[in-house]
């Protein structure tokens, strides 16, 4: 559970650092630049916290037992 929360945590940052990208001009293109960063970071962990639980996965498939 501590992989999903830093993710969504990841993901309001890089929702927060969006609108800060929109309030300062000058620093639009790095803020852009680091909320994609903050946006992927934070997908690819909530991506892995869902394969570990094995909700949503390929891999959590029920095991075929003969």
């Amino acid at each position: 559970m501590a992989t999903a929360a830093g993710g969504e945590a990841l993901f309001i940052a890089s929702i927060a650092s969006s609108l800060l990208g929109v309030l300062g001009e000058g620093l639009e293109a790095r803020a852009r630049r680091a909320s994609i960063v903050l946006l992927v970071a934070g997908l690819a962990i909530l991506g892995a916290s869902m394969v570990i639980d094995g909700r949503h996965s390929p891999l959590a498939s029920p095991a075929v037992v003969d």
